[in-house]
């Protein structure tokens, strides 16, 4: 008998897309920015005192304490706060009852300054996931070491993280894909571009189901137990339960340091999407592995407006990675802005990121090619906590496009849209416009298979959607390439180096000088 989530059917019978939507109007006239709010102050909170780091031993894996802060903070961002705590905090506000969320009480202090929180519910809530996630964590080492006997060390490996089908692709008529990049730009003939989808293997690729060897031995199971136990008396005597949540990943380092045979590949290869840095790379990094952070997209900087200003904490402020490759100088310049200051801290300057491709040849790809985004459901922006109305949402997006068909029809061309990413969150009343300009004989489509470095070129006008990756393809084989901002409201952004144009006349007068 399959069981129903709990949190789902709570979700469907109180009805929380109404729920969302009252609330998302009431903050609209009120302020808009307080989600937002409400998680940059969630997000700095600290998690541990220095003491208790040395207390529960941290610094016996050479991780240092701003290190571990941040990574706390980070874990804690990508599974309890930003879209989720926001969808909370909005359906309570709608029955104007008092929020129950399992947070930490530091960060529950926090949210009853803007919303009434029920500290026993909440407390409980989360008293009883801490120890559902440490139930979780013992499978999951079970797991780790059932799948760390398969572990096969190789000279020179690379292990890539979280990779699709599309991203191993290599297609016959190009060199693009992140396979043919990665041997370019972040590998040589030595290495072997290790990943875990079984149905790519070849001599340079190989499949693996572990990332690391996690091995079987009475001291490690003395270090967990003893671990755990630590970990009881200890948050029992500070009555801080913070780091059970996180204590998986704490035990997963414990078990590594202890291990003296080759426990990891040559190097680990993470997205950017990556924002939390699992611990154990800190092990790895101790024990010689290298750990890198690349870029398949620069769509990762707030959007600043003309007429308002509200001062963000960018995650991005949490990161702890030390070596990334970047696309840009402006790009180098942005991340050392923006992170903690770091001797270690290493950029390495390469082309903009080919992340996949298909196997389609192309012909006749018309010169005006236009990049968007892909606009959410009302439902879903509403919790995203942005504080204006402009990119993921709708109305933007429509006048986007719709901006360029006119001018089209004006000057007599054809364009193509290279759809960004398409799934059960797009907005119906985008996908609706598309399917009418799909009957235009001046319209072709290109879907979200399609690299954008498959159909741009050096003769190609790239409109691209503020701010949008493509922009950099374009400028790296110097085609010419634009943002457009149809509401003319924004400015550009610190990363961008690439011109910003504001409103359908400044666009048209972009198309007489240019076509």
């Amino acid at each position: 008998m399959i069981k129903n989530n709990p949190v789902k059917s709570f979700f469907k019978f109180i009805n929380y897309k109404k729920l969302i939507l009252l609330s998302y109007k009431k903050i609209k006239k009120e302020n808009l920015n307080l989600l937002t709010k409400i998680n940059n102050e969630l997000m700095m909170v600290d998690f541990i005192s220095i003491d208790e780091y040395k207390k529960f031993k941290i610094n016996d894996l050479n991780i240092s304490y701003n290190d571990f802060q941040n990574s706390i903070r980070q874990y804690y961002f990508t599974k309890l706060l930003n879209f989720r705590v926001n969808k909370f905090i909005l359906i309570f506000k709608s029955l104007n009852l008092s929020l129950i969320y399992p947070l930490p009480r530091k960060q529950l202090q926090i949210l009853n300054k803007y919303i009434k929180v029920n500290f026993f519910l909440s407390g409980f809530a989360y008293f009883i996931l801490s120890f559902y996630e440490i139930l979780k964590s013992l499978i999951n080492l079970v797991n780790l070491y059932l799948h760390s006997k398969n572990f096969e060390y190789i000279d020179d490996g690379a292990y890539f993280f979280k990779l699709k089908n599309k991203n191993l692709v290599t297609n016959n008529f190009n060199n693009f894909g992140l396979v043919n990049y990665a041997f370019t730009n972040f590998l040589n003939e030595k290495n072997t571009f290790i990943h875990s989808i079984k149905n790519f293997k070849s001599d340079k690729l190989k499949y693996s189901k572990s990332i690391f060897k996690l091995e079987y031995s009475n001291k490690n199971l003395i270090t967990l137990f003893s671990l755990f136990a630590n970990f009881i008396k200890i948050s029992l005597l500070k009555k801080n339960f913070s780091l059970f949540f996180f204590f998986r990943e704490i035990s997963i380092c414990f078990l590594l340091n202890n291990q003296k045979n080759k426990s990891f590949y040559d190097s680990y290869f993470f997205s950017h999407d990556n924002f939390y840095r699992p611990l154990w790379t800190f092990i790895a990094e101790n024990k010689g592995s290298m750990i890198y952070l690349y870029f398949y997209s620069l769509n990762n900087e707030f959007t600043k407006y003309k007429n308002y200003d509200f001062r963000y904490i960018t995650p991005l402020s949490l990161y702890t990675w030390n070596n990334f490759y970047v696309w840009s100088i402006s790009h180098e310049k942005y991340l050392k802005k923006i992170i903690p200051s770091n001797d270690k801290n290493n950029f390495i300057l390469k082309p903009p990121v080919s992340y996949f491709t298909n196997n389609k040849k192309i012909d006749n790809i018309p010169r005006v090619l236009a990049f968007d985004i892909v606009p959410h459901s009302l439902v879903n922006y509403a919790t995203y906590g942005k504080p204006y109305e402009y990119e993921l949402f709708w109305k933007t997006s429509n006048l986007f496009l719709n901006d360029i068909l006119e001018l089209s029809k004006k000057y007599n061309f054809k364009f193509a849209l290279k759809i960004k990413r398409q799934n059960n969150l797009a907005d119906k009343k985008y996908m609706n416009l598309i399917e009418t300009l799909i009957s235009y004989d001046n319209f072709i489509l290109y879907d979200e298979s399609f690299s954008p470095e498959q159909i741009i070129s050096t003769n190609s006008i790239v409109i691209c959607f503020p701010f949008t990756s493509p922009a950099y393809f374009a400028k790296n084989i110097n085609a010419k390439t634009i943002y457009y901002d149809p509401l003319s409201i924004i400015k550009n952004n610190d990363l961008s180096d690439i011109e910003l144009i504001s409103g359908i006349q400044n666009l048209d007068k972009y198309f007489l000088e240019t076509l």
